[in-house]
C-alpha cells in the first residue's frame, strides 16, 4: 500500500471512530470500568481502540503520552510510516480527524474548528480554534517513548485525577455534524461554520438528548456496565447552584 493510501486508510478509521465510539465520561460518573470500546469512553478508551485496530491492520504504532497543562494527563497515538512519524489525537473530544506529522505544520478545518501543530523544540503543541479563540490542546512529546510503560499507566487510568470529574462531557460526529454536551450545554458545530448552535438543558433533558441527538443506546450501556441506574449527569452539575455557575 502507498504512503498516500495508508494515510487516507487510517484516517478513514478516525473519523469512523468519531461517528460510532463517542468521547464521554459516563464511565467517570456511573464509578465502572469499560469492558468493551463499542459504546466510547474518554481519551484513554478511544486511543486503545485506535491503537488495537491499527494493530491488527499491521500498522507500526505505539500508545503515547502527552501533556495537557504540562501534565502527562493524556493520551495519543504514535504511527511510523514510511517517511516518518505521524500522531492520531482521537481522544481529545474535538473532531481531529486528520494525522498530524512529527514535522509540524499541519493545519486543517473540521466541522468549522480549526486545528494546527506546531512545532516546539522537543514538542509538537496542538492547537484548536473556536469562535475566533485559539487554545492549546495538548504538547506531544517527540522523543519515542516505551509504549509498555504508557500501557501501564493507563492501565491505572481511573486512579489518575481526571480533569471533570465534576462535569458531564459528551462528544460524537452524527449525521455530518459534530456534538459536543459540556456540562448542560449542547454545542452543534457544522463543516463550513465556525459560530455553533448552542442548546441549554435541564438535567432531566439529557437523557432524551442523548438518545434523540447522539443516538446513543442508554439501555443498552446500562445493561453493559450492569447497574440498575445509570446516571447521567454528576451531582455537583445537579445541583442548581452549581449549574447556574457554569451559565
Amino acid at each position: 500500500m502507498s504512503l498516500e493510501r495508508e494515510i487516507v486508510d487510517i484516517e478513514a478509521i478516525i473519523l469512523e471512530k468519531f461517528e460510532s465510539e463517542p468521547f464521554h465520561n459516563l464511565y467517570f460518573i456511573n464509578e465502572c470500568k469499560p469492558s468493551t470500546y463499542s459504546f466510547g469512553g474518554t481519551c484513554t478508551d478511544k486511543v486503545l481502540s485506535m491503537y488495537e485496530e491499527l494493530r491488527l491492520r499491521d500498522y507500526e504504532c505505539y500508545m503515547h503520552v502527552s501533556l495537557v497543562k504540562d501534565r502527562p494527563l493524556h493520551f495519543v497515538v504514535r504511527i511510523v510510516l514510511e517517511d516518518g512519524v505521524y500522531f492520531a489525537d482521537v481522544g481529545n473530544g474535538w473532531p481531529t480527524r486528520h494525522l498530524f506529522s512529527a514535522d509540524g505544520n499541519t493545519s486543517y478545518s473540521s466541522y468549522g474548528i480549526e486545528f494546527e501543530s506546531i512545532l516546539r523544540e522537543q514538542f509538537l503543541d496542538i492547537y484548536n480554534t473556536r469562535k475566533g479563540i485559539r487554545r492549546l490542546s495538548t504538547s506531544i512529546p517527540l522523543i519515542a517513548q516505551d509504549d509498555a510503560e504508557a500501557q501501564t499507566k493507563i492501565k491505572h487510568r481511573f486512579e489518575m485525577e481526571y480533569p471533570f470529574s465534576d462535569g458531564l462531557r459528551f462528544a460524537q460526529v452524527v449525521e455530518g455534524r459534530f456534538l459536543f454536551l459540556r456540562d448542560l450545554t449542547l454545542s452543534i458545530y457544522s463543516p463550513g461554520n465556525n459560530s455553533p448552535e448552542n442548546i441549554k438543558l435541564s438535567p432531566e433533558q439529557v437523557g432524551l438528548m442523548l438518545s434523540t441527538q447522539f443516538q446513543f443506546d442508554l439501555e443498552a450501556y446500562r445493561k453493559a456496565l450492569g447497574i440498575e441506574e445509570l446516571q447521567l449527569v454528576p451531582p455537583q452539575l445537579i445541583n442548581s447552584s452549581h449549574y447556574e455557575d457554569r451559565q
